[in-house]
């Protein structure tokens, strides 16, 4: 679908669509007038804030759960209130986004947005192929083609991702070689303790 879209947008726009901040608006302008660019930017928001909004319910939850289950960040962000809120992964979270947007940079943030939901499709790609054979689900999962839909998506996914800004693509590396560091130390500090491991020793490395 999202190449679909892309390679209409190429179609109407021609070369100009490499330089337009709203490609899908700019595209629709050219046949729908004033009004398709207004209906696509409508469209737009509406469809960014409702990532925005789902993901402002669920950052606050995943945290917690990472604190309290997994006890992969510090145990404070896993605390919550009595009505089982956890109000300090909430605050945070809270916290970090009214920092960013203090940024005044609409089009960075609205980018980040989707540069965070395209990453995210990454290991579910990944774990398609990689739980296929795995021990420990049902027999019978198996997906039409063999790899070819995994592989093709993986080819998709990273094509748009590397579509993205240079400025966007250096700070999610930056993000994800963090958390990659926190999590590899996260890995250490519970072999040393004697602790349980988040992944399972008998499971090998994807």
């Amino acid at each position: 679908l999202y190449m679909i879209v892309q390679m209409t947008a190429i179609g109407v726009s021609g070369k100009d669509l490499a330089t337009d901040n709203v490609p899908i608006a700019a595209s629709f302008f050219h046949f729908a007038g004033q009004l398709g660019y207004d209906l696509a930017l409508i469209g737009m928001l509406i469809s960014i804030l409702g990532v925005a909004l789902s993901i402002s319910f669920s950052t606050p939850l995943i945290a917690s759960s990472l604190a309290s289950e997994h006890q992969l960040l510090p145990r404070v962000l896993g605390h919550q209130d009595k009505r089982g809120v956890p109000i300090v992964s909430l605050l945070l979270s809270c916290g970090i986004c009214a920092l960013m947007l203090l940024s005044g940079n609409y089009l960075f943030l609205a980018s980040c947005i989707v540069f965070t939901s395209f990453v995210q499709y990454v290991p579910t790609i990944l774990a398609s192929i990689r739980l296929q054979n795995h021990s420990k689900l049902p027999k019978g999962f198996r997906l039409p083609g063999g790899l070819l839909i995994p592989i093709l998506a993986l080819l998709v996914t990273s094509y748009l991702i590397l579509s993205f800004s240079v400025k966007l693509m250096i700070a999610g590396i930056i993000v994800f070689t963090l958390s990659g560091v926190w999590y590899l130390y996260d890995d250490r500090d519970r072999q040393a303790k004697g602790l349980p491991r988040d992944i399972a020793d008998k499971d090998k490395p994807f």
